[in-house]
C-alpha cells in the first residue's frame, strides 16, 4: 500500500463509532492523508494492484475456481489503470507459462457516448491489442478479442478508426 494514503476498515470504524455512518465529517473518517477504505481487511492483506505476489496468487486461486475469464472494470472516468493491467498481465503470463490456467482478459469501458470512451478504447487498442501485447491473455468472443464499451462511439471516417472497430467483438 502507498505510504501516502491510510488505510481505512469501514467495518471497524462503524464497530467503534457507529454514529458515523450518518456523520461524513465524523472524525473516524480521517481528515489527514486520503484514504484507501476497505470493507474488511482482503485475504491476502491490503495491497497494491501491482504487487505480483498478490497477482500470482489471484491467478492461481482463480484457475483453481475454473473462473474463464476477467474483466477490468474501468467505467468511472477515463482511467484504463495501465500499471495495474499490465503488472496483471505480465504476471499471468509468467503463471500461464508455469502451467497455471489464467483466466483470459478483457475490459469494461463506460457504455455511454463519450469523448472519454472513444479515447479508451484507443489507448487500449494502440497499447495492448495493436501491438499484441499478451495476446495469450485476451479473451475472445467470436474469433475477436472481446471489448465490452460503447462500439458507436468510434467513427468510421479514416481508416484507423475503421480498422479498430473492426477489429473487436
Amino acid at each position: 500500500i502507498d505510504t501516502a494514503y491510510q488505510v481505512k476498515n469501514i467495518t471497524e470504524i462503524v464497530r467503534r463509532y457507529p454514529e458515523a455512518m450518518k456523520d461524513y465529517n465524523h472524525p473516524a473518517w480521517g481528515t489527514s492523508k486520503p484514504g484507501l477504505y476497505y470493507w474488511e481487511q482482503p485475504l491476502l492483506g491490503y495491497y497494491k494492484t501491482t504487487d505480483p505476489w498478490v497477482l500470482r496468487k489471484h491467478a492461481e486461486m482463480l484457475a483453481d475456481a475454473g473462473v474463464d475469464a476477467v474483466f477490468f472494470d474501468c467505467t468511472n472516468g477515463s482511467q484504463t489503470w495501465r500499471e495495474s493491467y499490465e503488472a496483471l498481465m505480465k504476471t499471468w503470463d509468467q503463471a500461464r507459462k508455469d502451467g497455471v490456467k489464467v483466466p483470459k482478459i478483457s475490459f469494461l469501458l463506460p457504455f455511454g457516448p463519450s469523448d472519454a470512451s472513444y479515447e479508451m478504447i484507443k489507448r487500449l487498442y494502440n497499447d495492448v491489442y495493436k501491438v499484441r501485447k499478451y495476446q495469450t491473455l485476451w479473451f475472445t468472443w467470436q474469433g475477436k478479442p472481446m471489448l465490452m464499451g460503447y462500439n458507436d462511439n468510434i467513427p468510421t471516417n479514416n481508416a484507423e478508426d475503421r480498422e479498430m472497430k473492426n477489429f473487436f467483438t
